[in-house]
Order: structure tokens, then sequence, then C-alpha cells
């Protein structure tokens, strides 16, 4: 199979978020994307994919749309390799499936730490400052970053972790009405979709990538391929 052939999971999941992110969401699209000799050079490309790789891309088929896309619709579960980044703390991974704004501080988080630790994070800052509200974190700063701090703290960069959560408290405040969820609820296509992630403070092309990769894989969010230009 295709996951063999490249030697890692990882390096699968890599190549499809790659894909999406050129408008390739469906399994046809990413097999003609492959085709380029670009691809092909950075994913180390053997003949051999040419016959897996659309298999590997059916079997992260979109999901049924979760509370993250449609609130008030029940969560599916996810796939094994997303509760093993959330961790094994239920009531952190309820949250960071459940609530849009913290899946947003879980990718913030996961920055220089071993990625359970990350995406428990945002569960306890919100056991220590008694909610997870976008809009007081925009204007309570000291409060958060004093949250981050107290010991244990939840990141060894937590002033720089500090000013990044207050920093996209203030954007999802100011961008999308407080409701994080509007970051990919549109329907966006990839490139946007990852354009508005890395508008964020503290979230680069990598991390842009494995939110997206995330959200359409485990989330069933919807991404639009790009129009070309005719």
């Amino acid at each position: 199979m295709f996951l063999a052939d490249v030697k890692a999971v990882g390096a699968g999941r890599r190549l499809l978020a790659d894909a999406r992110l050129h408008g390739c969401c469906g399994g046809p699209a990413v097999a003609l994307w492959m085709d380029s000799d670009a691809v092909r050079q950075n994913h180390a490309y053997s003949p051999a994919m040419d016959d897996t790789l659309a298999t590997f891309a059916a079997r992260v088929r979109p999901r049924a749309a979760t509370s993250l896309l449609r609130p008030g619709r029940r969560r599916a579960p996810l796939r094994l390799v997303t509760q093993r980044q959330f961790g094994e703390d239920g009531d952190g991974h309820r949250l960071v499936t459940q609530d849009p704004f913290a899946f947003l501080l879980g990718v913030l988080f996961d920055h220089g730490m071993p990625a359970e630790r990350a995406w428990q994070a945002p569960r306890r800052l919100q056991q220590r400052l008694g909610h997870l509200d976008p809009r007081r974190m925009a204007t309570e700063p000291e409060a958060v970053a004093m949250a981050i701090a107290e010991p244990p703290v939840l990141h060894r960069y937590r002033h720089t972790m500090a000013s990044w959560v207050v920093a996209a408290a203030v954007h999802v405040v100011d961008e999308y009405g407080g409701q994080a969820e509007r970051l990919w609820s549109d329907g966006p296509t990839c490139q946007e979709a990852h354009g508005r992630f890395t508008a964020f403070a503290g979230i680069g092309n990598v991390k842009a990538r494995r939110a997206l990769d995330i959200l359409v894989s485990d989330f069933g969010v919807h991404l639009r391929e790009e129009v070309a230009a005719s």
C-alpha cells in the first residue's frame, strides 16, 4: 500500500495535505496533481505510488460533519491517529473536538512540545481561567498570561504563547465575530483556509497544513477545490 511505499504515516498525511492545499480534495484530482515533476521530487516519488495513491486517498474520505462544522449535530468518532494526537484526557479530547476556538488554541500550543500535551492545554487553560471566551481573553491579556505561566506551566515559551493566544482571541473577535468556526464553516477553498490560519500569529505553513489535514480527514470539513481560470 502507499504508506508502506513512503515508509511513514506522517509522510502520507503530509502529501495528502499538500495536495489539498493545491486544490486537490478528491482522489482523482490528487492523482493528477501527483504527475507534476516538482511533487515527485519533493515527496521522493516512486512508480509504485501510482497504483496505490487513489487507495490511500479513499481511506482519508470525508467524515460526517461534526459539531465543529454544524453546531448541534452529533460529533462522529475521530480516527485513531487523531485520538493519539489529542491524548487520553477525555475532557480535553472532547473540548478540542467540540469547541472551535479550543481547536484553534490546540493548533497554537502544538509547538515545541509533545502533541498530546499541546492538545490538552486548551482544557487546562479553561480550567484556570474559568472559560475560553475569546471576547474576554482579548480584553484580559494579563489573566491569560498568568494562567499559562501558573505552575505547571502550560508551555515552556509561556510569554510567547500568551501573546499568541491573546492575539488569536483578538483576531477571532475582529475578523470572525468571536466565532472561530467561521474559519472553515463557509466552505472555503484549500488555499483560502490555509491563508486564514496563517493570518494568526504563531501559525505558519506547517501548522496550517496540519490543522487543515485534521479538519478535512478527521472532522469531515469540506474545502472546495480551486477552479482553474479559463
